[in-house]
């Protein structure tokens, strides 16, 4: 999938609701090494979403926190046809 654009590319899957704001068990690509990683994910109290991927288990990993973006401020991409 490196060669594939990532524009419209699906790059979370899988994941499992475990509780409120809580998924487990899923996958993470990542584009820039064209890997895929285990990961969990969660919602916090502040709207901002940390996921965390890992290989094996999630001691061996990394955490993120993502927040959202005005699309105002990106402009949209144009999936391949």
């Amino acid at each position: 999938r490196r060669n594939d654009p990532i524009c419209g590319m699906q790059i979370l899957k899988g994941f499992v609701k475990e509780d409120v704001g809580e998924w487990d068990d899923g996958e993470i690509y990542k584009a820039d090494d064209g890997d895929v990683y285990d990961a969990n994910i969660e919602i916090l109290e502040d709207g901002t979403l940390k996921l965390r991927g890992y290989v094996g288990a999630p001691i061996f990993g990394k955490t993120q926190i993502w927040s959202r973006v005005d699309k105002a401020d990106y402009a949209a991409c144009q999936p391949p046809a």
